[in-house]
């Protein structure tokens, strides 16, 4: 009889979380701990335990930095960073798996939103088209958008952040004598006056973050991709949000670009980069699945959204176009690609180690195209925009 393992689940709002497969009946082994993502098919969210059909992601991998993540408290004495460390992928070739998770009690304390039928993550961009521009461009008009992981190096993201943080900790942003990779929060008040000093003089003008938003993995893909010289606006946006926070750069309401810049062509793309590993739990972007087709087309009719968001309400806006909300465990070198027309959001930042989410958002587009030219300055919370 083949014995109860444990396994991780991610990619559904269940960042880190242990479970355990109907594979027999005697005692769980937590020394063979196996990782797990992809989508819900079918969900049973009930007392004593919500269980879960898993249709696993095609380009199943374990995450880089699976053994330094944090897993909720237990009620049993588990060496939690010890399973993560041990997590490895399934060796079965199922493409289905049967989930028993934690009881309800537990799930709400750790602060899981339920899952439901269909719950998904954004599909990466399978590695035989990453250098066929046709595929690509067929992907993006029937997506809306192009996720690409690890598109730039590691040690490029994880650079920028530290320089980032370690800027900010004089505005007491992080935790003092802390790693400014890690980004941990500094509870309490910040010094907001020298915080915005310090991004809006410093930062965002400077050169770091030029060289970052320019690198030739991200300036020279575009060039590529678009088959001409490019543009990148000068209004570049980077948040960081602490867990609980809301504020000047935090998480945006749901909506789609372009009512931002209808002085210039539609056929602006944006790209967002989690700068650092961002799992769910750290708050990453979220898109409405299949939204860019009906955004386009009011758009079209001349239905205009006004230049503001359209709902803090996810849950509602996805159930009025009976879509789906798409959000991944992000990591540091991977890049999201989207349509002017496709509506995203940001989601909250629960990390209960108090880490904080950081990330860019920018535009390229052809430079023989219009340009919006509000976008011609530095981002500034100032702006008007």
């Amino acid at each position: 009889m083949i014995g109860r393992r444990v396994f991780v689940v991610h990619g559904l709002g269940l960042a880190g979380l242990p479970a355990w497969a109907h594979h027999g009946w005697s005692s769980f082994d937590q020394t063979r701990p196996i990782y797990l993502e992809g989508r819900a098919a079918k969900v049973a969210w009930r007392n004593p335990h919500a269980e879960l059909e898993l249709d696993l992601a095609a380009d199943l991998k374990l995450p880089a930095d699976l053994a330094t993540r944090v897993l909720p408290a237990q009620a049993a004495a588990v060496d939690a960073q010890a399973v993560l460390k041990a997590a490895v992928l399934p060796m079965r070739r199922d493409r289905r798996w049967q989930v028993e998770l934690a009881p309800l009690t537990r799930m709400d304390a750790w602060k899981v939103p339920e899952i439901k039928a269909g719950d998904s993550i954004p599909e990466p961009v399978p590695s035989n088209e990453r250098h066929d521009r046709q595929a690509l461009w067929q992907r993006l008009r029937s997506d809306g958008y192009l996720y690409l992981k690890g598109q730039l190096d590691r040690q490029v993201v994880t650079a920028f952040r530290e320089y980032y943080f370690a800027a900010l900790a004089p505005a007491g942003l992080i935790e003092p004598g802390s790693d400014p990779r890690m980004g941990v929060g500094q509870p309490g008040e910040l010094d907001r006056g020298e915080l915005r000093r310090i991004l809006f003089d410093d930062i965002v003008p400077g050169e770091k973050y030029a060289a970052l938003t320019a690198h030739p993995a991200v300036k020279g893909w575009f060039q590529w991709f678009l088959g001409d010289d490019v543009h990148l606006h000068k209004r570049k946006i980077i948040r960081h949000i602490r867990p609980g926070e809301a504020g000047i750069g935090t998480a945006t309401q749901a909506h789609y670009d372009l009512v931002y810049l209808r002085e210039g062509t539609e056929r602006v793309l944006s790209m967002w980069i989690p700068l650092g590993d961002c799992p769910v739990e750290m708050g990453g972007l979220t898109y409405l699945e299949g939204s860019h087709h009906w955004a386009m087309a009011a758009e079209r009719a001349g239905t205009l959204h006004l230049a503001q968001a359209i709902t803090a309400d996810l849950p509602a806006l996805a159930d009025r176009h009976d879509a789906r909300w798409l959000l991944a465990d992000y990591e540091a070198g991977d890049v999201v690609v989207h349509s002017a027309y496709l509506v995203h959001a940001g989601t909250d930042n629960v990390d209960t180690a108090n880490r904080i989410r950081l990330s860019t958002d920018i535009r390229y587009q052809r430079a023989t195209e219009p340009i919006d030219w509000r976008w011609q300055e530095h981002w500034s919370d100032e702006d008007g925009l």
